[in-house]
């Protein structure tokens, strides 16, 4: 990729450009300060594309992250950005013969995309004069809630590798926790959690055997998924007639203190009036974040008391990248996942999304290896094993401008048997 000051048309002839130019400029500009998510857009009826790009899409991040970090070039972008956010406010209010945009009528379509411009071109001068010029990446993400007029929306900070120290990462927004956040808003049913808007006789027993509903999440990183399942019961829970003694348990967890200082201060973003160890503006709803460690977690005498009690459901998204990650999970869930109980609507279970790379096959392949599939169910409560119950394979487009390019995720519901 170029660098913006060889790719932006030259700010003294920014007048000379017409809308549609100054849109592919600035929309350049976003790929490189505010990019996208990459393998984060679901594809619902392609198949599977064969073979991958991986050595090019190295490159291209190698030499993004050069461009975000430059300081020069962010100056450089910011001055241009001023310039033509400037000149086409000036464009607005006289005849001068600037962008063709400020050529039209008021009411003209060209008037329309040049506010349109301004806005975007604003948007992102906030974005590299701020959390950029940290090489922080700001997100807003809106999710369409099933049965809901309003949607779920989240904002996040990305932040850069702590020292090139890989197992920060976390602190970074990942396809597969952009893809369960959808799936969640758009079957929560199928995630644990009531359907919006149901006020059956049916869902007003639920509400009342359930009493208390309990979720965690691992390796939450930025914490996505959980803000995504925080809303998302609010919602449910305010336009709901039966939950007067219903409470919500939310626990986000990670290793990293770098991802953890991140991870709270994303929930402080989207919850300003509360902080981690109180309530959420829903009073029902109690969301916390907390240190976990799955390496040692089964060797201490006593956990933590935010872990003492069992989760009804337990998330997991792009999770595993080393070897023996898989076996530590599924020590954890022994002791964290609830066993099934004929008193409980809610049956226990550990969704977890994995993306399917090459660079990481061997990886992948263990979740099938310590977690078997077709066992024979157990009467007995202590005989249970955890077993993969589900699989399905999840194709998404890879955000990084070649047609047809695809990135493949593998979707697991694993409980007891």
């Amino acid at each position: 990729m170029l660098p913006p000051t060889s790719h932006l048309p030259s700010i003294k002839y920014i007048s000379k450009n017409t809308v549609e130019s100054l849109e592919n400029a600035i929309q350049y500009l976003r790929l490189i300060y505010n990019p996208q998510v990459r393998g984060s857009r679901r594809r619902k009826a392609f198949p599977p594309a064969s073979g991958g790009k991986i050595q090019d899409e190295q490159s291209l991040q190698q030499e993004l992250d050069a461009l975000r970090t430059d300081g020069f070039e962010r100056a450089y972008c910011i001055k241009w950005l001023t310039a033509l956010i400037a000149q086409c406010e000036v464009s607005s209010e006289t005849d001068l013969d600037l962008p063709e945009c400020s050529r039209a009528s008021p009411e003209s379509n060209l008037t329309l995309k040049q506010e349109a411009l301004v806005e975007n071109a604003a948007s992102l001068l906030a974005t590299c004069a701020g959390t950029a010029s940290a090489g922080l990446i700001t997100r807003n993400f809106t999710f369409d809630l099933r049965g809901s007029p309003n949607p779920v929306t989240v904002e996040l900070i990305d932040v850069p590798l702590d020292n090139q120290d890989y197992g920060s990462v976390g602190a970074q927004t990942w396809g597969g926790a952009c893809v369960m956040a959808e799936m969640i808003t758009e079957a929560p049913d199928a995630f644990g959690l009531p359907k919006f808007g149901d006020n059956s006789l049916a869902s007003q027993n639920y509400w009342e055997q359930m009493g208390n509903l309990r979720f965690l999440e691992l390796g939450a990183g930025t914490g996505l998924v959980s803000l995504v399942v925080v809303k998302t019961m609010e919602k449910i829970l305010s336009q709901s007639q039966s939950t007067s003694n219903f409470t919500v348990d939310i626990v986000a967890t990670d290793y990293y203190p770098s991802v953890l200082a991140n991870l709270e201060h994303n929930v402080q973003c989207n919850f300003p009036a509360s902080n981690s160890s109180s309530s959420t503006r829903t009073d029902q709803i109690r969301f916390r974040t907390s240190f976990l460690d799955w390496s040692t977690f089964c060797t201490l005498d006593s956990p933590l008391p935010i872990l003492a009690e069992r989760f009804d459901i337990i998330y997991g998204a792009d999770i595993i990248y080393e070897a023996q990650h898989a076996k530590w999970i599924k020590e954890c869930l022994i002791k964290l996942l609830r066993k099934p109980s004929s008193s409980s609507e809610v049956q226990p279970t550990f969704h977890l999304i994995i993306p399917l790379r090459a660079t990481h096959a061997i990886e992948s392949s263990t979740i099938e290896q310590v977690f078997h599939t077709n066992v024979i169910p157990h009467v007995d409560s202590d005989s249970l094993e955890l077993v993969i119950k589900h699989k399905e394979i999840i194709i998404c487009e890879a955000e990084s401008g070649d047609d047809g390019e695809e990135v493949e995720y593998a979707y697991y519901k694993i409980g007891w048997s």
